[in-house]
């Protein structure tokens, strides 16, 4: 299939009703939890996407589903159907009672951002300050208003290394970030580095190397026009069950 319609089958899925639905159903699910949306939300795109395929994989397949409730699943054992019985991969699953283990969850998310800050990826303000050759008071001032975002490790704020990089426009960089709205920090770090169906499976990030500078501001405004209906569609349900 030519790559053009694959993109462009990708964009249609997207705006699918009964896929939307389905998404919606989906997170609603994991929402019930604040615990566990979360925990959910610390997970890259690509682990999460990863996840989601594996369950609908098995949900289509009878045969897998066969597999998936055999007493051998536990064991890892061959199926007589000859399919082999995999358990559930996730460490961070609980395979006894099928509950997410939230301590191995933010322990796995705190080692790959510690890891993150180890490889430069994200840097602290006297690291951004020497990159950029900004102010602290500058680096301030972009974050209250938009332009750039920091992330936490621990307790100490970050700011993605991709900011300091020599060939993004600065200002282009910056406008894409306020596109995205009040989304929290880590999400729009996963917008900028995650691969994109919406962009040919390329990164926001390598778009603008590109020279995809409109495609990527037009997602990044999709993004936050997204999360502000989310937001708003959880304070009318907080304020009609205020009023029930």
């Amino acid at each position: 299939m030519p790559a053009h319609a694959s993109h462009s089958g990708n964009r249609t899925l997207m705006t699918d009703p009964v896929f939307r639905a389905a998404l919606s159903g989906a997170a609603g699910a994991v929402a019930v939890s604040d615990e566990t949306a979360n925990a959910v939300l610390e997970l890259s795109d690509a682990d999460l996407g990863r996840a989601l395929k594996e369950q609908i994989t098995r949900f289509r397949n009878p045969v897998d589903q066969k597999a998936l409730h055999s007493p051998k699943a536990a064991l890892g054992e061959t199926d007589p159907t000859g399919v082999k019985v995999v358990p559930p991969s996730l460490p961070s699953k609980s395979r006894a009672s099928g509950r997410l283990n939230m301590e191995a969850l933010h322990a796995q998310a705190l080692q790959e951002r510690e890891r993150m800050v180890a490889e430069k990826r994200l840097l602290d303000t006297s690291q951004m300050v020497k990159a950029t050759g900004l102010t602290r008071q500058s680096l301030t001032k972009a974050v209250r208003t938009g332009r750039m975002f920091t992330v936490k490790v621990v307790s100490t704020p970050y700011y993605p290394a991709f900011y300091a990089h020599s060939q993004i426009d600065a200002r282009i960089l910056g406008k894409a970030t306020r596109k995205l709205g009040d989304l929290p920090g880590w999400l729009k770090l996963d917008f900028f580095e995650a691969p994109n169906a919406a962009l040919g499976n390329v990164s926001p990030l390598g778009a603008l190397l590109g020279g995809r500078v409109e495609e990527v501001i037009c997602l990044a405004e999709a993004y936050g026009d997204e999360a502000k209906d989310r937001a708003q569609a959880a304070a009318d349900a907080r304020n009609e069950g205020l009023n029930v």
